[in-house]
């Protein structure tokens, strides 16, 4: 995953998604509605992989240095 973040407005840019055989996924939505690349600084990523839904969530905490922090990362089913 390749990504951007805007810091002022705490939201992520998603450049790029690609799985384990570096081949684009398209498949992928985001909870923060509107543009599916624009996640919120808090917000979650659905990603379908094969025959299995995951979910992301990318965390800006603006204070201190700035850290960005993976909240989870889980598959929402079995093929």
């Amino acid at each position: 995953m390749k990504f951007t973040l805007f810091p002022e407005s705490e939201i992520f840019k998603i450049i790029s998604l690609v799985d384990a055989n570096c081949q684009e996924i398209e498949t992928f939505s985001s909870d923060s509605g509107g543009d599916r690349r624009v996640l919120g600084g808090d917000g979650s990523l659905r990603i379908q992989l094969e025959d299995r839904e995951y979910i992301l969530q990318l965390i800006y905490d603006s204070s201190g240095a700035g850290s960005i922090w993976l909240g989870h990362f889980q598959s929402l089913g079995a093929p």
